[in-house]
């Protein structure tokens, strides 16, 4: 699943997804590449990926 706040976007691993509460949540911390892809394209600067 990809998205940015409610529509569809994001990495390219699914690491993250909405939950059932509509919020953003850590689903699959273990196949993030540390791309960097969710940090740059959330809208409001909340995600940070730690290298």
């Amino acid at each position: 699943m990809k998205f940015i706040k409610g529509k569809k976007e994001g990495g390219p691993k699914q690491v993250l997804a909405i939950s059932e509460i509509e919020k953003v949540e850590v689903v699959a911390e273990d196949k993030c590449i540390q791309c960097g892809q969710c940090e740059t394209r959330c809208p409001d600067f909340a995600i940070f990926v730690e290298k």
